[in-house]
């Protein structure tokens, strides 16, 4: 279990009728507390979550990094429009921030038009950013004009490693200051050093 007694912890003050963190199974029994058997408190974690009626009650829940369709190398079952908003909605979220999976990887404008196509499917539910090619200046802010312009995208998404592009150079911040002037939101799967971030 990745987490480990942070979890546990964030739990105990978050969920009501949760043991201590104090409580948990000893270090040499995390393997199979994490599976449900083998301790007395196998399952308890998950417990408090199911009995839990309304956790969240009052809170909007917006789902801030997400991918919609298909690109290799990975497969993401039920990752169309209609299974996502499914999905967002099953688990109580208001909104989802996503992008075309394809986007970074193979093809900018079918993976927006993808993208697109969801917002028609479920303008209510999702908020799109736009995947933009890094290596072409021109191509990158054509696309980001007619993503964020013409089809109402809320913002562009990076993907310097899934480009091979260094994050460093000039057209991640063209992406920025695009994204400034038109007061849209921009996210970078990498930003790189430091120093980025400061200049």
């Amino acid at each position: 279990m990745p987490a480990g007694g942070n979890l546990r912890r964030l739990m105990a003050e978050g969920l009501p009728g949760r043991r201590s963190a104090q409580a948990s199974a000893p270090e040499g029994d995390r393997a199979a507390a994490a599976v449900g058997r083998g301790t007395s408190e196998a399952g308890t974690w998950y417990r408090a979550i199911r009995e839990a009626r309304e956790p969240f009650a009052g809170e909007v829940l917006i789902d801030v990094h997400s991918h919609t369709g298909y690109g290799a190398p990975y497969f993401i079952a039920g990752n169309g429009p209609n299974e996502i908003a499914h999905q967002v909605r099953r688990h109580g979220f208001s909104k989802l921030v996503t992008f075309a999976f394809s986007g970074p990887i193979a093809d900018w404008t079918w993976g927006n038009d993808f993208a697109c196509r969801a917002v028609q499917e479920h303008p209510d539910l999702i908020l799109p950013l736009a995947s933009a090619n890094l290596w072409h200046a021109c191509e990158m802010e054509q696309e980001m004009a007619r993503c964020c312009d013409e089809l109402g995208f809320w913002g562009v998404k990076m993907h310097p490693w899934w480009n091979d592009y260094p994050g460093t150079q000039p057209n991640t911040e063209r992406a920025c200051a695009f994204c400034h002037e038109h007061g849209l939101t921009v996210t970078n799967h990498h930003w790189g050093p430091p120093q980025v971030l400061e200049r």
